[in-house]
């Protein structure tokens, strides 16, 4: 089995609860993957120094994979559109992320989800905060 294990602000690889699950369920044949999303970037109240931090952060977790022999992927769009062709592209049986809880960003899931069903992609959503 083969998990695309979807980073969002959850950016490391200690105490992360999803993707040590992916790990487990998919015996590490796991493919990390993050999505920057237009809707996000295009806030009124995004701060420049909020770009830095996650950019930053971005840099150090793709630092931290590649570390362990593997690749960060990404992905720029929709996430109700891009999920789905990422979990394609890398024949991927499941979809795995850890829960945001701010309502828009809830819907936001919830519209992923059902993409990635309608796409026939397993999802599992995590508790992880």
């Amino acid at each position: 089995m083969r998990i695309l294990h979807w980073f969002r602000k959850d950016l490391r690889l200690d105490d992360n609860t999803a993707l040590s699950a992916a790990a487990h369920d998919a015996e590490h044949d796991v493919v990390p993957f993050y999505a920057s999303d237009p809707d996000w970037f295009a806030r009124a109240d995004l701060a420049p120094t909020r770009v830095r931090f996650v950019l930053g952060a971005l840099t150090e977790l793709s630092a931290s994979i590649a570390a362990r022999g593997s690749r960060l992927a990404l992905a720029h769009g929709d996430p109700a559109e891009v999920l789905p062709r990422a979990a394609r592209a890398v024949n991927a049986d499941a979809v795995y992320w850890n829960d945001e809880y701010e309502p828009a960003l809830r819907t936001r899931d919830d519209r992923v989800e059902k993409a990635l069903r309608a796409a026939g992609v397993h999802v599992k959503r995590f508790h992880d905060r």
